[in-house]
């Protein structure tokens, strides 16, 4: 509701050339002729009352000359730095303008417009000669949370440098930013694969029991009892059995992420789980809240709630962020009847989530009804501490900080226990490291 009443005092705003400074010049001009000049017969008076209708005059004929032809011949490109993309650190932008030559005198004023407005992106005015048609603007912008950010547009104004009139419009650009979490390495969770799929199967080198068969050239490594003596005696050649490759199937875990769009800390505490899982050849079935009302803009079928390539969850994770279930756990469900249509059977299945929220709930609950073991892996906002370190006013109010973080994890931890589930906590590696030594 705000936001429509913001647009339409904007929109009020930009339909008529004269800022409230230039309003308030036109009415002293007026009253100085008709009052202080016709009234007062004051000859002074007069001529500044005209002196400052004449200013207005000239710089309205300006602002809407010059916003007439910038909006027929400029063009603008916006660049955003691939290096870096992450939420809460400033990333580098350009903003590249043709044919934006200013009138001396005149100025104009180049703003972002975002689909959410929460992003931290600063205004630039360029003014000059109207020599100057190729302005390059370089800045740095900060978005507040992970996330698909839709560039709509360009608000443009121009003006004079008096700031008596203004004329707007809007440059639609229709860029997209995959915003993602910021990266960390938690320490590893005592967590194993819940379910073994078959068909898919890799080669490791592990022993089974029988008789090996391989034969193999002898090796130092392989020592003396292997050696095929009868074989060295026909042939001289010093050969050894080895062990037949094993062949096991490949595991698989059901993972579930509750993390409304503030929650960075929590998506970025599974993405590094993740990165552990695929070096040791886990997949991972993927689910979030959000994926049944995002189902038309990702990849990911409708009836099929979960993912599994990097490509599908990190895009699931950046989609769900704009959902109103995010971070409630009601699509857990869902997740999990996708499961079961699926012929996938979990024991257990991971749920990552934040220490605040009622979300434990929701999720003990849905497991409950399917007789299914939930682990729940819970990420404090401190696994992120240089972007997530909020200022205290005074030491009190960061103690008590800490002392509501720390009861939101005993009442979660008590929650998971009663349900007859798991409970852990995510730990930043390094500072860990840091700790121990």
């Amino acid at each position: 509701m705000l936001r429509k009443i913001r647009k339409a005092l904007r929109n009020f705003r930009d339909s008529q050339p004269f800022t409230l400074r230039g309003l308030i010049a036109l009415a002293a001009g007026f009253i100085a002729i008709d009052f202080f000049g016709a009234s007062e017969s004051d000859l002074v008076a007069s001529m500044l009352g005209a002196a400052i209708l004449c200013l207005v005059i000239l710089s309205l004929i300006g602002t809407l000359a010059q916003s007439i032809r910038l909006k027929r011949r400029l063009t603008a490109i916006t660049k955003l730095d691939p290096t870096l993309n992450i939420s809460r650190a400033p990333i580098g932008s350009v903003i590249s303008l043709a044919n934006a030559n200013c009138l001396p005198f005149f100025s104009l004023k180049v703003e972002r417009r975002f689909h959410a407005e929460q992003v931290d992106s600063p205004v630039h005015i360029v003014s000059g000669s109207a020599e100057d048609s190729h302005t390059t603007l370089a800045d740095r912008i900060i978005f507040p949370h992970r996330g698909f950010w839709k560039l709509e547009s360009l608000h443009l104004t121009t003006g004079d440098q008096l700031g008596l009139t203004a004329r707007s419009w809007e440059t639609p650009l229709e860029e997209t930013f995959d915003i993602q979490p910021p990266k960390v390495s938690i320490r590893p969770l005592p967590l194993v694969a819940a379910s073994a799929r078959t068909g898919d199967e890799i080669n490791v080198s592990r022993e089974r029991s029988g008789d090996p068969f391989d034969i193999k050239a002898y090796d130092p490594s392989d020592g003396v009892t292997r050696i095929l003596w009868k074989t060295y005696a026909r042939s001289g050649e010093l050969v050894v059995r080895r062990p037949e490759p094993a062949m096991i199937p490949e595991g698989e875990m059901a993972i579930y992420l509750v993390a409304k769009k503030n929650d960075d800390h929590v998506a970025a505490s599974f993405l590094s789980y993740l990165a552990q899982l695929r070096d040791r050849n886990i997949t991972v079935l993927f689910g979030t809240d959000g994926l049944i009302d995002l189902s038309d803009q990702t990849d990911i079928p409708a009836p099929q709630q979960f993912c599994t390539t990097d490509e599908e969850i990190h895009s699931a994770i950046s989609h769900s962020v704009w959902s109103r279930q995010a971070g409630s756990g009601k699509g857990f469900t869902a997740f999990l009847d996708s499961l079961e249509r699926t012929q996938r059977f979990f024991s257990q299945v991971i749920v990552f989530g934040p220490a605040e929220g009622i979300w434990v709930d929701e999720i003990l609950h849905a497991a409950s009804v399917r007789s299914i073991r939930v682990a729940i892996a819970v990420a404090p906002s401190e696994v992120l501490p240089e972007l997530f370190e909020p200022s205290y006013s005074s030491p009190e109010k960061k103690r008590a900080s800490s002392a509501e973080a720390a009861r939101s994890l005993r009442a979660v931890s008590l929650s998971v226990e009663r349900g007859g589930g798991e409970f852990f906590i995510c730990e930043n590696a390094e500072l860990a490291f840091q700790s121990a030594a």
